[in-house]
């Protein structure tokens, strides 16, 4: 068998115990469905006082031309990246795009993502 770079169950990795989650070029491998799954699964193994997650994908729409028969290659949009980062609990403290062209000219979206602090009620005095 091979390891699974988007399933993090079978790491033994309880919530909150890493400080940092890096994931580089592995998402277009992943559904847009698996993709937000994998993102909430990083952040809940993310501390929840500001831990990390290092994202690199490959942006756009559509199918990613191969360069491996057999392996899917799906583009995903920096729209709906920023939306699965947000619906994780995560904020975004950097971003940077460029054109790669290492594979030809193709667009990068790198995103530096920190678990957002709970905010803890204010007591009421009623």
């Amino acid at each position: 068998g091979h390891a699974n770079m988007l399933e993090t169950r079978s790491l033994n990795l309880g919530p909150g115990s890493c400080v940092a989650v890096l994931n580089t070029f592995a998402l277009h491998h992943a559904t847009p469905e698996q993709a937000e799954a994998a993102i909430r699964d990083w952040s809940l193994l993310l501390k929840d006082d500001g831990g990390c997650l290092y994202l690199g994908l490959w942006e756009g729409s559509g199918y990613m031309e191969e360069h491996h028969p057999g392996i899917k290659s799906i583009l995903h949009s920096e729209k709906d990246a920023r939306a699965w980062i947000e619906s994780a609990g995560l904020g975004i403290i950097m971003s940077r795009s460029q054109v790669e062209t290492e594979f030809g000219n193709m667009n990068t979206l790198y995103l530096i993502c920190q678990k957002k602090k709970k905010k803890i009620p204010e007591a009421t005095n009623e």
